[in-house]
């Protein structure tokens, strides 16, 4: 390997968090000159560590762009089967709870979005109804 390509894998190797003692056997070079290149080339390790960095973020938010969109699917049906139901093959209060367990798993993946009005209605009714008060299965005597 060239000296200058040597520096360049020094460079990657140190911004992934390698250690010396991993670098020096990988690349055939002293532990000294390790420390020596990791003074004078701490600026370009920086910004090595600072791109290793924004692909990973960029992984995250492909990540979590596609379990918005599954989320986002899942309440459509559970939505979609609310208003097609008369509600007799499940209690009320499950659905409900469903729907509004959806809303809120859709709302921790991203604070930048805003739901619609009826996740709002739907939270106050919940809030002012717990599950208990909503069950029509319960046969008191």
């Amino acid at each position: 390997m060239k000296p200058t390509e040597t520096k360049s894998k020094f460079i990657a190797l140190r911004a992934q968090g390698m250690s010396f003692r991993h670098i020096a056997k990988e690349l055939h070079i002293s532990m000294s000159t390790c420390f020596e290149w990791q003074s004078k080339l701490q600026g370009h390790i920086d910004l090595a560590q600072q791109a290793e960095l924004e692909s990973i973020q960029e992984q995250y938010q492909l990540v979590k762009t596609s379990r918005l969109k599954r989320l986002g699917m899942i309440l459509d049906k559970l939505e979609q089967e609310i208003q097609q139901r008369d509600l007799s093959d499940v209690a009320t209060d499950k659905l409900i709870t469903m729907y509004i367990n959806g809303l809120t798993a859709l709302k921790s993946e991203s604070d930048n979005i805003k739901l619609s009005q009826t996740y709002n209605d739907l939270w106050l009714f919940a809030k002012d109804n717990p599950p208990e008060l909503l069950n029509t299965d319960t046969n008191e005597d």
